[in-house]
């Protein structure tokens, strides 16, 4: 937490969340820096609270670069913090702090800023999708589907079949030299791929938008 003349500062954390107020001679502000999803890292809300908290609306947005662990976009926060409140107690407005924080942070790979209307459902989210180079969470789960899918291939359920009966069963690389009454049992092998492709289709299609 920061102490700067002329402002104060009133943080806490709730789950990986965090809430700075700022209050300066020229305009008081709160940022929010919290998740969006449960498969995303945090982001960070601007909101101005020059008129009253009652009339608090959403200005900015910022969106940190993919590759920022979430204790270091808590840093952030509090760095970000110290700056707009510096900016503010030299007479600078909210919004020309903003973009001149904005700008820096872009050009050092930190993160990619913007200004927001009234509406927030209205944003545009293609800017952000663009600085964001790290692979969408779709992608990574079905990284992970496809590595399953190549081990259900290599390691296959086989039976052992002797006078006429399937006396016992049990998984095996496919390489591996296999007795003659020892069969591959396809059946098992397909149940197995369907089950994994049922589970990793519904992850996906529950999983948060880029």
């Amino acid at each position: 937490m920061y102490f700067a003349t002329g402002s104060t500062y009133n943080s806490k954390y709730a789950l990986g969340e965090k809430i700075t107020t700022i209050e300066t001679k020229s305009f008081n502000c709160m940022i929010n820096t919290a998740k969006e999803g449960l498969f995303k890292k945090q982001s960070m809300i601007f909101w101005d609270l020059s008129a009253d908290m009652a009339a608090h609306r959403q200005i900015a947005k910022l969106l940190f670069h993919e590759s920022l662990s979430s204790p270091q976009r808590i840093e952030l926060h509090d760095i970000i913090a110290h700056v707009i409140d510096k900016a503010g107690m030299s007479g600078k407005s909210l919004e020309d702090t903003l973009l001149e924080l904005f700008e820096g942070l872009k050009k050092k790979g930190v993160g990619f800023g913007t200004m927001l209307e009234d509406n927030i459902d209205s944003l545009d989210e293609k800017p952000f999708r663009k600085f964001q180079k790290g692979a969408s969470p779709q992608k990574k789960v079905l990284l992970i589907y496809l590595i399953c899918l190549l081990i259900s291939f290599l390691y296959v359920p086989q039976y052992i079949y002797y006078e006429g009966k399937q006396i016992s069963w049990s998984y095996t690389f496919i390489w591996s030299e296999k007795s003659p009454i020892a069969h591959i049992d396809l059946g098992k092998l397909f149940v197995t791929i369907g089950i994994l492709t049922i589970i990793f289709a519904i992850i996906i299609i529950l999983l948060p938008k880029k």
